[in-house]
């Protein structure tokens, strides 16, 4: 057998009558021996190096498809055992996060695994460690790829009394008319909503740290820059889009995470899943599956 990993296809059979999984023309093969328990408990430290934490989520998978059936009941319209007794089991290892699963040929299950953040990188995307803003080139909008960067030390006049000014690391207001308390809570809501904005479009925070309350307004001002929010914009670099009334990351789908934060933990989640099962077993990265079961 190949050794699994981003991309890799699998295919085998499992017979109910002997609840065990073959190959489809039954030679030997580390996997099959895996799932079947030959290196469970203390025989860890013989588990061959082939085998790698893509084929502890493998077997996850499909041990969960067969439970979900044997003791919850479901699958009940793809396994009938009164037909046949000896099913396919294939699938694909789509990412670090998601592997799907079919038998006989339909898929029946996507599994999806989370990523692990870091204690700092949790603090920074959601905002609770705070940071300089990391934009300090101005750059006006660019109707050709919808785009501009908004950067420390821009002032911006709202032309109701009210400015703000991109300081370091957050939005100050500055008043020069008369002051009205409706008018500055309305440009103090403002102001939070775009130094959230600074931060997401410098991908360092999460895009649901911007407060929906001022998320309108900020709108409207990208508006009033030249940015057409009906369709992708940039700012600063992070390619935006407006989804169900909130600011988000295109591409971005399960989280709002910055990408670069996304990425980071992704790659670290796939250097992990590539390292040997003996390896990670011994470092206790992962729980045999016949010690989870009690």
């Amino acid at each position: 057998m190949g050794v699994t990993g981003l991309g890799s296809t699998f295919s085998y059979k499992y017979n109910f009558k002997t609840g065990k999984l073959s190959t489809k023309d039954g030679t030997q093969d580390d996997f099959v021996d895996f799932f079947n328990g030959t290196y469970d408990g203390q025989q860890i430290g013989n588990i061959p190096e082939g085998l790698n934490g893509y084929d502890a989520e493998k077997r996850g998978g499909i041990r969960n498809i067969l439970e979900l059936y044997e003791e919850q009941g479901l699958y009940q319209d793809v396994f009938d055992l009164s037909k046949e007794t000896e099913y396919e089991i294939s699938g694909e290892i789509v990412n670090a996060e998601e592997v799907t699963f079919s038998v006989n040929g339909e898929k029946v299950l996507t599994a999806y695994y989370p990523l692990y953040y870091t204690s700092e990188e949790y603090r920074q995307f959601r905002g609770f460690a705070r940071q300089p803003f990391e934009t300090y080139q101005h750059k006006n909008y660019d109707p050709s790829d919808n785009s501009m960067n908004i950067a420390v030390g821009d002032t911006i006049d709202l032309r109701n009394g009210y400015m703000l000014r991109i300081g370091t690391e957050r939005v100050e207001v500055n008043c020069y008319g008369r002051k009205s308390a409706k008018e500055e809570e309305r440009v103090n809501i403002l102001a939070q909503a775009l130094e959230a904005f600074m931060h997401f479009a410098d991908q360092q925070w999460d895009s649901d740290m911007i407060q929906q309350g001022g998320v309108p307004m900020l709108l409207e001002l990208l508006k009033e820059f030249g940015i057409d929010t009906g369709r992708e914009f940039t700012v600063n670099g992070t390619k935006c889009e407006v989804r169900n009334g909130k600011i988000a990351e295109v591409g971005s789908t399960m989280s709002f995470i910055p990408a670069a934060i996304y990425q980071t933990a992704r790659k670290r989640q796939e250097d992990l899943l590539s390292r040997s099962l003996s390896r990670l077993y011994a470092d206790e990265m992962l729980v045999p599956f016949s010690e989870k079961k009690s």
